[in-house]
């Protein structure tokens, strides 16, 4: 049952698949599409339900006159028709900015907010522009707020912790971020060796054999999530369009559920492959 490796070569994505005969090479052939971008075997519910990658949190810690909540967090799969980086995801920020007492307006100029990770690193804001952009053109005087939303590119594998605030004036803020769904880190693993055209046949047909016929070792998370999630057009069958983002998609096409089901499928096959690939 090969039906996870092969819709992506359907796409013109891959470099290590064939149409039908379990040999590899390029193939732009579609009649091997299964439960990835196509449908699935399985007879499930469809899994048609749609993460929407969004949560809310509350008020952080600043310095006097200063103060910073975190509305929501969302993590789309383009902004105006851009995409992240490979490896990264967007991460939009909804936040709101009080000027409680700071004898000076506070810019809200996305350049003067950070993203601590759990992971201890800090990321600058991305140019990129969410729909209700922080302006560097407007501050916040005394007695005053700002509602805006910043979009950070976060790497891969990485968990959004703090927001962080600093006008480089001596007023500074923080707020937690809350616990958002993020691309499986496996998946951008598994997508990096299927467009890499240096891979070794070794591992080629680790990749291609993981998830095919009922002997592969990833066949009954590829049937779970088959059948769940994308047997009637849902899930990442929805992310055909865009395969080069097919991790960042797959999480906003998809429910949580199917998310931790998809994440799985990932799991189960990169570590199947690690010995063939790195």
């Amino acid at each position: 049952m090969r039906v996870v490796l092969c819709t992506l070569c359907a796409c013109g994505f891959l470099v290590a698949c064939s149409g039908s005969g379990g040999g590899l090479g390029n193939s732009r052939d579609g009649g091997s599409a299964g439960a990835i971008f196509g449908s699935s075997s399985g007879s499930g519910s469809g899994g048609n339900s749609t993460n929407s990658g969004s949560s809310s949190s509350t008020g952080g810690q600043g310095s006097a006159g200063v103060s910073l909540q975190v509305d929501s967090v969302s993590s789309p799969a383009s902004l105006g028709g851009l995409t992240p980086s490979s490896g990264t995801f967007y991460l939009v920020v909804d936040m709101t900015l009080k000027n409680t007492g700071a004898s000076m307006a506070l810019p809200v100029s996305s350049i003067f907010f950070s993203l601590e990770t759990t992971q201890n690193l800090v990321i600058t804001s991305s140019p990129a522009q969410a729909s209700n952009a922080c302006s560097s053109s407007v501050s916040v005087a005394s007695g005053g707020q700002n509602e805006c939303q910043i979009v950070f590119e976060v790497p891969a594998g990485q968990t959004a912790a703090t927001l962080k605030y600093d006008d480089m004036r001596g007023d500074t803020a923080s707020a937690s971020v809350p616990a958002v769904p993020t691309p499986s880190a496996a998946c951008e693993t598994w997508v990096g060796w299927l467009t890499d055209s240096s891979s070794t046949s070794a591992c080629r047909s680790c990749l291609l054999s993981t998830e095919s016929g009922d002997a592969g070792p990833c066949a009954a998370a590829v049937e779970a999530y088959g059948a769940s999630c994308t047997a009637h057009g849902g899930g990442v069958s929805q992310c055909a369009s865009t395969p080069d983002q097919v991790c960042s998609c797959e999480l906003t096409a998809d429910s949580a559920s199917c998310h931790g089901l998809f994440d799985t499928l990932m799991g189960c096959i990169v570590s199947s492959c690690t010995s063939s690939c790195q």
